[in-house]
């Protein structure tokens, strides 16, 4: 099920509520909206979806984040400035989108974005998607209905004028907790954190799988 995008201005989350815990940030971007500025030929079109579904990537305690070795070229957005966006190409056809979230005293760490509940330009995501089942279920899926690549590696999501921000939602206290997804390490952290539910009075339901 989808709804319209609430016309009035929604702020955008602020970099301190980037810099705490990387899990409890997991926990906390779900019900939040992430929006996508696309420029098209005459307008730029607004794409907007819940976050219902987040994975917790750490640092030296995660085998399993690309932070774990040190710093490299490709994870370098990790160890910058928290509230960017880390966007990494996987299985030699996916994006992935992370939001860089940890603590003041930790070095790196990230937010898998996995899915989200489409609130506006569904069409032009279906269109992306190719019209294929499970629109935004999925990492990848994600990434390709909003049209989200390596070139918006690093964007700062904080910011309005950015063409994808992330902004305040929905407080969700009913999800779910469980061990994350296509790892083969640190295969037993439950890290992975989905909305079961959203606000009665929204007659929001969990996307369909």
């Amino acid at each position: 099920m989808t709804i319209e995008f609430l016309n009035h201005k929604i702020a955008c989350l602020e970099r301190p509520f980037y810099e705490r815990d990387t899990a409890e940030v997991a926990k906390s971007l779900l019900g939040k909206i992430i929006v996508r500025k696309l420029v098209l030929p005459g307008c730029i079109s607004t794409l907007a979806g819940y976050i219902i579904e987040t994975e917790a990537y750490g640092y030296r305690d995660d085998p399993a984040s690309h932070a774990f070795s040190g710093l490299r070229p490709r994870n370098s957005v990790m160890f910058g400035d928290v509230g960017r966006l880390y966007v990494y190409f996987v299985y030699g056809k996916h994006f992935c989108a992370n939001v860089i979230a940890r603590k003041n005293d930790t070095e790196a760490g990230a937010v898998l974005i996995r899915s989200i509940l489409p609130l506006a330009g569904q069409a032009i995501m279906n269109k992306n998607r190719k019209y294929s089942k499970n629109l935004t279920t999925g990492p990848g899926r994600t990434t390709e209905a909003m049209s989200i690549t390596l070139a918006d590696n690093g964007l700062d999501v904080t910011k309005e004028t950015s063409t994808i921000s992330i902004h305040h939602g929905l407080d969700i206290a009913d999800f779910s907790t469980s061990t994350r997804v296509g790892v083969s390490k640190a295969i037993d952290r439950p890290w992975r954190y989905t909305a079961t539910r959203f606000a009665s009075d929204l007659k929001i339901e969990f996307l369909p799988s």
